[in-house]
């Protein structure tokens, strides 16, 4: 099978995470056990959506695409930023080859880390319990712009165990946040 364009941008993407945890990722931690620890991936998803009910419908589609799974702790401390954030950074729309933003994620409040939004959203519904560090797993933006993004998965740590896990989904411009019991917050 040919590369394609989009194994191109894999292995871009995957030099610029790995040269940041090896570079940056040391500088941060004189713990061992710190720097040893991956705090982001690449993945290459594929996307299908077919219409089944009432009926079958005959018009399906696949694309493929690509995702980050990134500890948000280290993506908020600026542990993955590379060249300064030109490369890859956190914050800002424009001024970056690919970057995540706080802005889109957990609506609500606007200007509040994603980890901030996360826990006031998890404390309104209850569960008070502080999380030791959150994983999210999403689409990025390529050169400032961000496109379809159906699915936000958040990971939520406590004591070094998954606590809780909370889906954002995107549909015709509408946003739900769900919990793993399917309630909407």
């Amino acid at each position: 099978m040919a590369p394609t364009p989009q194994d191109g941008v894999l292995i871009v993407l995957a030099l610029i995470l790995s040269a940041s945890a090896f570079f940056y990722g040391r500088r941060k931690s004189d713990e061992p056990s710190e720097r040893l620890r991956p705090q982001a991936y690449i993945l290459r998803n594929q996307v299908t959506h077919a219409r089944h009910l009432p009926l079958e419908a005959s018009h399906a589609f696949t694309y493929p695409t690509v995702s980050l799974l990134v500890s948000l702790d280290a993506l908020e401390r600026g542990s993955l930023d590379l060249g300064r954030g030109w490369i890859f950074g956190y914050g800002g729309l424009w001024g970056r080859l690919v970057g995540l933003r706080s802005d889109p994620y957990v609506t609500g409040q606007q200007g509040l880390s994603i980890r901030n939004k996360l826990e006031g959203i998890l404390r309104h519904r209850g569960y008070l319990d502080t999380m030791d560090d959150a994983w999210i797993m999403t689409m990025p933006s390529f050169l400032g712009f961000e496109g379809i993004n159906p699915l936000t998965a958040y990971f939520c740590y406590k004591n070094g165990d998954l606590w809780i896990t909370v889906l954002e989904v995107c549909a015709m411009s509408l946003r739900f946040l769900w919990l793993p019991h399917f309630l909407v917050l």
